[in-house]
């Protein structure tokens, strides 16, 4: 039977009370033809470069197994220069430093820094921030460099119980007082030991830092595998405070459990790349001892090593050009789910958790083949926080 011009509009009606579309309010003959939604190309868009793996930190989270007695051997200042070259001629645009910390190798930094802006390249560095000095101030603002760090907590007892190392707190927010002028992103991944301190460590860093905030789950990776909060979904419904359910009902941590369709509104060019493409496509690193990962979290996923092949040859691989096309419609359960191109997640968190990247995320709670979702999930959690007296 055809569907009524009712029934069609309650529908749509019903889409927008979802937040999965919005009504047209333009002529009457919108545009049809999106260039923008055409498959992105399948080339090397950022190349992370890890440093070294020594930190004078000790974070208790950290997904690169760093710290002080890390080792420092590594890729040569001649190596890294070829692979920033390789990377521009492939049509690379980004290039991030990270370690570890990246200031424990300062001199090399500054000349990779330098490097990277004569090819073209945009930088970002990701700092701990305890270590910064003027003249790597005076080479951030002269070349433009992007900076992101993080925070653990409100105050230092919070910070630094997280990073092992007494005066981190101080030492990294006078640097992002030094450095807020530039726009400094500060993240908060959060953990067990800080879950109660979301929203005190958002007006600090809104209040007292003047930067940008945000909230994130640590990665069940490295030390990160440790913490009770990654194992899945259940535990993490079993473990957190009534204080981490309001942020994440509140909007102000990333989604953790998926208990309803409530997707955010999407721009058309983002939209694209999630039809098309996994969060890391486009996107390398490279760690110390040469091997090339699709993002600096996914230890495990090994596509190549610079020391053995060409970054092109790496690039042009099946293991890269695999990992890069990975989509929902080749996801178990989620290529059946009609929400499948709405939601996102991380291939990594998905892998940590269920050793596949093929597998349905297991904190979605929603099951397309009955389209039920389990809507009692925030009475689950509260549940568990009472019963284990938290």
């Amino acid at each position: 039977m055809p569907v009524g011009i009712l029934e069609l509009v309650t529908f749509l009606h019903f889409l927008a009370e979802l937040r999965l579309g919005y009504w047209y309010d333009g002529g009457a003959c919108p545009r049809t033809q999106y260039p923008d939604l055409d498959s992105p190309a399948s080339g090397l868009y950022g190349l992370g470069l890890e440093l070294t793996r020594r930190c004078n930190l000790r974070c208790i989270h950290r997904y690169v197994e760093s710290g002080p007695e890390a080792s420092s051997e590594g890729l040569q200042a001649a190596e890294l220069k070829r692979l920033i070259a390789d990377a521009a001629a492939l049509g690379c645009r980004k290039i991030t430093y990270t370690g570890g910390e990246p200031l424990l190798a300062k001199e090399l930094l500054l000349e990779l820094i330098a490097y990277a802006r004569e090819k073209g390249l945009h930088v970002t560095v990701f700092t701990n921030a305890t270590l910064l000095t003027t003249d790597v101030l005076d080479s951030l603002a002269r070349f433009d460099v992007r900076v992101h760090s993080s925070i653990y907590g409100p105050n230092e007892d919070v910070h630094d119980r997280i990073t092992c190392t007494p005066g981190s707190f101080k030492a990294m927010t006078n640097n992002v007082l030094r450095l807020r002028a530039r726009g400094i992103p500060v993240n908060m991944p959060v953990m067990l030991e800080n879950q109660d301190y979301v929203e005190e460590t958002k007006e600090f860093v809104r209040d007292r830092l003047d930067a940008e905030f945000k909230v994130s789950l640590i990665q069940p990776v490295g030390r990160g595998r440790l913490n009770p909060f990654v194992s899945s979904a259940d535990a993490f419904l079993q473990r957190a405070s009534t204080k981490l359910l309001s942020a994440r009902a509140n909007g102000e941590l990333e989604r953790i459990v998926w208990n309803r369709p409530d997707f955010p509104r999407v721009h058309r060019g983002d939209f694209a790349r999630r039809l098309h493409k996994a969060c890391w496509s486009g996107g390398l690193c490279v760690t110390p001892n040469g091997d090339v990962i699709p993002c600096a979290a996914a230890r495990q996923l090994v596509v190549g090593n610079v020391r053995q092949s060409n970054l092109a040859a790496i690039v042009s691989s099946d293991a890269v050009q695999c990992l890069w096309g990975l989509t929902k419609d080749r996801v178990r359960v989620c290529r059946d789910c009609e929400y499948r191109y709405a939601c996102t997640d991380c291939p990594v968190r998905v892998f940590g958790q269920t050793g596949s990247l093929y597998e349905k995320p297991p904190w979605c709670t929603y099951d397309p083949y009955v389209g039920e979702w389990q809507s009692d999930v925030s009475t689950v959690a509260c549940s568990h926080l009472c019963l284990e007296g938290g």
